[in-house]
C-alpha cells in the first residue's frame, strides 16, 4: 500500500480563495477537529494570522496575499488614488501581523507591485493577485517537495530526529522520502508551548504518514541528545541571511547548541534559500507576542494571577551550529548559503535517475 502524504504537505488543502472570500484550515484546532474558517474582509485575515489560526511562514504569507486580493475586490470601484491608498493601508496592516518572517514581506511587496502594473493595463487587480498567489502556492509546494528530497538524503538509517515547532511541508516530504527510501526513522517532536505545534501538527503529520513519533516537553531535548535517544536535529527557519544566520521558533538556538555540544548534526530545511542583501544577526526583527499567551495553553490558564509573562516568538542561531542547509537547489554549508542564488535549479528527482 502506498504511503500517504500528510495533509499539511499541500498548502492548497488548507487555504484557498472562493466566492470572493479567503478560506483556511483552523490550525489552532487541528488535528483534534478539522474546521475551516471563512475570512470576509482583510481585517479577519490579519486577525487569523495574528491569533495563529494560520501558522508557518509560507502559509501565512499566502493567506495575506489572498487577503489583499479580497481587499482589492472590495475597493475596486474607488477612484485610482483612493483605491491604492486603501490597498496600501491593507498591505501595512498585514505586514505588521508577523514581522520576523521574510515570506510575508516578499508576497506583499510583490502583490503591490503587480497591482500597479495590472491597474495600468485596465485588468482585474483582484483576479491577478489571486492568480499570482496561487502560482506562489504551487511553486512553494514544489520547493517544499524538492527540499524534502534533498534533505531525505541527509537522513541516515536509524535516525532518531529531534524537531521543534512544525517545520512545515518540507519536513513532511523529508520524512516521507526517507521512509520511502527504506530508512528506519523515528521523530521526537518537542511539544512547543504555548500553541503546541509540535504536539499537534508535527505529530499528526507523522501519524498520517506512518512515521513513529514521540512527543516530548520543550525542556527534554538536550537530555535526549546527551543520552543517545536522539541523534540529529532538524528545523526550518522563518528567515535566513546570506551568511547563514537564521531566525526560527524560540528555543531553536538552545537545541542547536545542545546538538553541537553532543556532536550531533543540525540540518536546516531552508526551502528557497537566504534573503538577498541580509547579513548577520542584526538582520532580524524579533516579534514579541502578547505576554498573556505564555500564561495560557490551549485556552487554559497555566499560571497564577498576579504574574507577568514574556514571549519573544523567535530566536537567532549562528551558522556555526548548523551542519548543512537543504534547499530546493541542493544542500549547502551554512556559511556558504549565499551560493544558493548562483546555483541553477535542477530537480533532485532528475538527478537521482
Amino acid at each position: 500500500m502506498a504511503r500517504k502524504l500528510a495533509l499539511l504537505a499541500d498548502r492548497f488543502n488548507t487555504l484557498w480563495f472562493e466566492d470572493g472570500y479567503v478560506h483556511m484550515l483552523n490550525r489552532r484546532k487541528y488535528p483534534h477537529s478539522v474546521e475551516y474558517i471563512t475570512c470576509k474582509d482583510l481585517e479577519s485575515v490579519a486577525i487569523a494570522i495574528e491569533n495563529m489560526t494560520i501558522q508557518g511562514a509560507p502559509p501565512l504569507a499566502y493567506a495575506a496575499g489572498l487577503g489583499l486580493a479580497m481587499h482589492a475586490r472590495i475597493h475596486e470601484d474607488e477612484p485610482e488614488a483612493q483605491f491604492f491608498a486603501s490597498l496600501k493601508q491593507g498591505c501595512d496592516r498585514l505586514r505588521n501581523t508577523r514581522p520576523t518572517g521574510w515570506d510575508l514581506e516578499y508576497i506583499l511587496n510583490a502583490c503591490m507591485h503587480l497591482a500597479h502594473e495590472t491597474y495600468a493595463k485596465n485588468n482585474d487587480v483582484s483576479e491577478e493577485l489571486r492568480s499570482f498567489v496561487y502560482e506562489k502556492i504551487a511553486d512553494g509546494n514544489r520547493i517544499a517537495r524538492d527540499t524534502g528530497r534533498y534533505a531525505a538524503d541527509l537522513i541516515v538509517d536509524g535516525a532518531r530526529i529531534q524537531t521543534i515547532c512544525f517545520a512545515g511541508a518540507a519536513l513532511a516530504y523529508t520524512l516521507y522520502f526517507a521512509a520511502e527510501d527504506g530508512k528506519d526513522i523515528e521523530l521526537f517532536a518537542s511539544e512547543t508551548r504555548p500553541y503546541l505545534q509540535g504536539a499537534r501538527l508535527t505529530a499528526k503529520s507523522c501519524v498520517e504518514m506512518g512515521i513513529p513519533v514521540t512527543v516530548v516537553t520543550d525542556n527534554m531535548p538536550a537530555y535526549l541528545m546527551h543520552s543517545g535517544k536522539t541523534n540529529m536535529f532538524i528545523s526550518t527557519a522563518d528567515k535566513i541571511t546570506m551568511d547563514g544566520y537564521i531566525a526560527n521558533k524560540i528555543g531553536t538556538y538552545a537545541l542547536a547548541m545542545a546538538a553541537h555540544d553532543n556532536d550531533l548534526p543540525y540540518f536546516l530545511l531552508g526551502y528557497n534559500g537566504p534573503v538577498k542583501g541580509s547579513y548577520g544577526p542584526n538582520a532580524f526583527v524579533i516579534e514579541e507576542r502578547d505576554p498573556e499567551e505564555v500564561l495560557n495553553c490551549i485556552g487554559q490558564r497555566t499560571s497564577v494571577d498576579g504574574v507577568r509573562g514574556y514571549y519573544p516568538a523567535f530566536d537567532i542561531t549562528s551558522p556555526k551550529y548548523i551542519s548543512a542547509i537543504a534547499t530546493d537547489r541542493g544542500v549547502f554549508p551554512a556559511r556558504l548559503i549565499y551560493r544558493y542564488h548562483d546555483t541553477v535549479y535542477q530537480s533532485p528527482f532528475e538527478m537521482r535517475r
